[in-house]
């Protein structure tokens, strides 16, 4: 025990001579806000007592982290220990849940049985994460127009659209805004029917939306207006009457229909899923358009 208060005493206040340059990395070498980040050590020499771990490109004893005493494997904090780090046996630190706080130099020094020390040093960078983009969703009536738009709060930031979980290739019924934020189907087919999803990225992080279901289908109800019977060559006979033409039903009229159906179900995590249905119609007859979207509850 004495052997070892001696030993954190020399690691604390000693200023030994320096015998190697270590190396250090940073896994993953851009670190995230809220992760967890390891500073990897290289190049070792043999015979180690400990290691102390600094915040800054010196070894100013008030910028201490941790000790590490490799004989007993025992970790020491020091002023600026957070109780995030952890010290491995190999010198390296792990990080947990790094903020923008961390940002900066951190310094290794690696002190052996001769109290002769190697030292090295690397630099923090702490990237903010995207914020989670969201999808919203716009029909233009009478036109069988959709439009979905990726709607983010950060900047300098590029935009790529999927569906069902692959990059969406464009067809010719579907056009992009220069800046990737809007894309338009005109007009919807069945064939777009599928989970739609934007994501937001720079050259560090990246956040994908939640799904967002497109449904697009014919519409059952819709029965076809039936053709009159020609008027025969006039006969002695009675000129059949054509049969009665049904009662168009609400929002089958050409073009997209006005009558929108919303109802709210309850989803996993305390998610809320909102269902709108439109009415769509084609030349073919008339469509249904519905979709569904998440966002935190």
């Amino acid at each position: 025990w004495q052997g070892l208060l001696l030993a954190v005493s020399l690691l604390t206040f000693w200023n030994p001579p320096t015998i190697a340059q270590i190396i250090i990395e940073s896994v993953p070498t851009n670190a995230v806000e809220g992760k967890d980040v390891l500073l990897l050590v290289h190049n070792l020499p043999e015979n180690l007592l400990g290691y102390v771990w600094y915040k800054g490109e010196g070894t100013d004893p008030n910028q201490q982290i941790v000790i590490y005493v490799i004989g007993t494997q025992e970790n020491f904090p020091g002023p600026l220990y957070s109780g995030r780090e952890t010290t491995y046996n190999n010198g390296s630190l792990l990080f947990q849940k790094v903020t923008q706080d961390d940002t900066g130099y951190y310094t290794l020094e690696a002190i052996n049985q001769n109290y002769e020390s190697a030292l090295g040093s690397i630099q923090l960078r702490v990237h903010k994460p995207e914020a989670q983009p969201s999808i919203q969703v716009t029909v233009t009536e009478q036109k069988d127009i959709v439009v979905l738009t990726c709607l983010t709060s950060d900047t300098g930031i590029s935009i790529q659209w999927f569906f069902n979980n692959q990059i969406l290739g464009l067809t010719e019924r579907m056009k992009l805004s220069q800046d990737n934020s809007t894309l338009t189907i005109d007009p919807i087919r069945r064939n777009d029917a599928g989970a739609y999803q934007c994501e937001v990225s720079n050259t560090v992080t990246s956040s994908k939306s939640d799904f967002l279901r497109l449904d697009v289908k014919y519409d059952s109800t819709t029965t076809p207006r039936p053709t009159p019977r020609p008027t025969p060559t006039p006969t002695p006979t009675p000129t059949p009457t054509p049969p009665p033409t049904p009662t168009p039903t609400p929002g089958n009229s050409a073009g997209l229909s006005a009558g929108v159906i919303d109802s709210i179900d309850q989803h996993h995590h305390q998610h809320q899923h909102q269902h709108q249905e439109i009415l769509l119609a084609s030349q073919l007859g008339s469509l249904t358009a519905s979709w569904s979207e998440s966002w935190p509850g």
